[in-house]
């Protein structure tokens, strides 16, 4: 019913209020945690949280627009996302990978 462009533009310019929102409310816990924080380490983290944000949504949108039906791309969303979560070091040291594959 709409083109590319303007969907994407409309679908982006309606989230942009949450997406920006939501990072800030769960930066909010960071001053709450008992460390020495001032507004430059504030706003650092709000920034990272944001960035980390906006790239996740980015890449469900990719994820998303690779399938034509949405049960398709639930069905694969874990699997293309597990080596996000295998690599990012929460499962296990990152030292402990070999080198041929620590790159990544």
């Amino acid at each position: 019913m709409y083109n590319i462009i303007p969907y994407y533009l409309a679908k982006d310019l309606i989230e942009l209020p949450i997406s920006f929102f939501m990072p800030f409310f769960f930066s909010l816990f960071y001053l709450g945690m008992g460390t020495d924080v001032n507004f430059t380490r504030f706003m650092n983290f709000y920034l990272i949280q944001l960035l980390v944000t906006l790239a996740t949504n980015g890449y469900g949108q990719v994820i998303g627009s690779l399938f034509d039906t949405a049960e398709t791309a639930c069905f694969f969303c874990p699997v293309l996302m597990m080596p996000f979560v295998l690599f990012s070091g929460y499962l296990t040291n990152l030292d402990t990978f070999p080198d041929w594959i620590g790159w990544i």
